[in-house]
């Protein structure tokens, strides 16, 4: 719903060279595997979307620590331009803090001190 990490609203607003942004959206949920779903790890998805279908996407481990904290490693990304897929390395972990979460609404303070507000959605 709304952010100030400055990367992200940097290719929301600005796009990439002829593929203006259309939005970003945030999934946590399981990770896939064929036991039991409460042994699993969390995976976050990241997710910019571009005109045409174009997307950049970065996956990443998620590990609740203690209190309000997750922690996260990002695992895969990829860019899809036009059709066509390309990985890039995954860079960077983290945490972020919840600082406020109900049934629709989570607010989270990152590591460098970014908000977001994420909107459950379904």
């Amino acid at each position: 719903v709304w952010t100030t990490e400055a990367e992200l609203l940097l290719l929301v607003n600005k796009g990439l060279p002829g593929l203006p942004g259309e939005g970003a959206s945030q999934i946590i949920r399981f990770a896939e595997a064929d036991d039991d779903a409460s042994q699993r790890p969390l995976e976050l998805l990241n997710c910019v979307q571009f005109e045409g279908g174009s997307a950049l996407t970065v996956t990443s481990t998620c590990v609740p620590s203690s209190g309000e904290r997750v922690r996260f490693r990002f695992s895969s990304c990829a860019a899809c331009l036009y059709g066509l897929e390309f990985p890039l390395p995954p860079v960077g972990s983290g945490f972020f803090d919840v600082v406020y979460i109900d049934a629709d609404l989570r607010l989270c303070k990152d590591v460098r001190g970014d908000l977001q507000i994420c909107k459950r959605v379904g």
